[in-house]
């Protein structure tokens, strides 16, 4: 997949369809705009998340730069926890702060 110049990421989202990788490019055209606020992974770093599909992609745009750490949907009920599959293959929580 090509991502535009603004993104790094380590993610291997080949398995995923394209939506993802359209997401994360009109994230990285749009300088982070339209992100659905903080999340803090079970590590307790924070990181933004944005909707794609039933997907969320999470990481953070600063300094014109989008970093991609890992993507991943709802569990349970309502809309704050989330299981994320981190871009160096561990998978972990995160939840809306």
């Amino acid at each position: 997949m090509t991502f535009e110049a603004n993104v790094v990421t380590q993610c291997d989202f080949e398995e995923l369809d394209s939506q993802i990788a359209n997401k994360i490019n009109e994230i990285a055209q749009d300088a982070g705009r339209g992100s659905h606020g903080p999340v803090m992974l079970t590590d307790g770093t924070t990181h933004q998340h944005w909707r794609a599909g039933s997907y969320r992609i999470f990481g953070t745009y600063e300094n014109d730069l989008l970093t991609v750490v890992g993507w991943g949907d709802h569990t349970g009920t309502g809309n704050s926890s989330y299981k994320v599959q981190l871009c160096d293959g561990d998978t972990t929580k995160a939840k809306t702060t």
